[in-house]
């Protein structure tokens, strides 16, 4: 888990992934130096739940940096990624640990939500012609459809990934590496509620998705 400054959305989040139909997992959150309730809100949750671990930067790493660092302490067979205020639904790991199969990678759309966490009425990258699956990297170099709350991962891409270089997205280094040396795939259904807020953390020049997230893996 990578997170900063999140304690608005932390406990609904939070929620939505212990409560995870699928659940063996363990969730390692590096925290980015926050300087609001995030840890206190971490390590409240940590004392109630022992598949938690909370780190601590010592200094800010950034939102890349801070997830290659956080995926190196993964020791499960699959690694899901979650930014820290949306709402994963409650089957959302079983159905992926289901169907990804021969594939490296796994992800779903999203469903937007706004602040409240009610339905905007539409997905983030429908319509489901610009998801994409298989041997398919080149789509990764001109658009990418994965974004980085939604996709799960095998431990064999680790090698492939890590460290994660100097690029602007995590996300896409993944899909594209995964994409290269395997194939990817997709479920028909969005798994996650993709929360739309006033202080996301964003790209300014690709208004792309939010910066900060969890690492959850399931062993």
């Amino acid at each position: 888990m990578c997170t900063y400054n999140g304690a608005r959305y932390l406990p609904e989040q939070l929620d939505s992934i212990c409560a995870q139909s699928y659940s063996n997992i363990e969730i390692i959150v590096v925290d980015d130096c926050s300087t609001d309730e995030t840890v206190e809100i971490l390590q409240d949750y940590q004392s109630r739940d022992l598949r938690i671990e909370v780190f601590q930067n010592p200094k800010n790493l950034g939102f890349v940096q801070n997830f290659s660092k956080a995926i190196s302490l993964a020791t499960g067979d699959y690694i899901a990624l979650a930014d820290q205020d949306d709402i994963w639904k409650p089957y959302k790991l079983e159905k992926f640990a289901n169907k990804i199969q021969n594939h490296l990678l796994i992800y779903s759309d999203a469903i937007l939500v706004d602040p409240d966490g009610l339905p905007l009425n539409r997905e983030l990258t429908r319509p489901t012609d610009n998801l994409v699956s298989g041997h398919c990297n080149q789509a990764f170099l001109f658009k990418n459809c994965v974004s980085g709350n939604t996709l799960m991962f095998k431990r064999e891409l680790l090698q492939h990934i890590l460290p994660i270089p100097n690029v602007s997205f995590h996300d896409i280094w993944i899909a594209f590496v995964a994409s290269s040396i395997g194939t990817i795939t997709y479920t028909e259904e969005a798994l996650i509620y993709y929360r739309r807020h006033e202080n996301q953390v964003t790209d300014t020049q690709k208004h792309k998705k939010k910066g900060w997230h969890y690492l959850v893996q399931a062993p």
